[in-house]
């Protein structure tokens, strides 16, 4: 997703992705799986493109409250 308006500073990102977090997770489970899938070995430069970040998102979304 492009935010035209985009700046690090940018108080909103929340606002706009916050709903694209559970496609954001499942894409980059698909990808994950793909890759093991393909024969590539793990945490190297053939399992790219890769990311764990969705793991972080899940730990913090099972402790904090993203309603409040």
């Amino acid at each position: 997703m492009h935010i035209s308006d985009y700046s690090k500073s940018k108080r909103d990102v929340y606002d706009v992705l916050g709903d694209k977090i559970e496609l954001a997770i499942k894409n980059c489970k698909r990808l994950h799986q793909y890759n093991l899938s393909s024969g590539k070995k793990i945490h190297t430069i053939e399992f790219s493109p890769y990311t764990d970040v969705y793991k972080l998102v899940n730990m913090l979304k099972s402790n904090l409250d993203f309603d409040n």
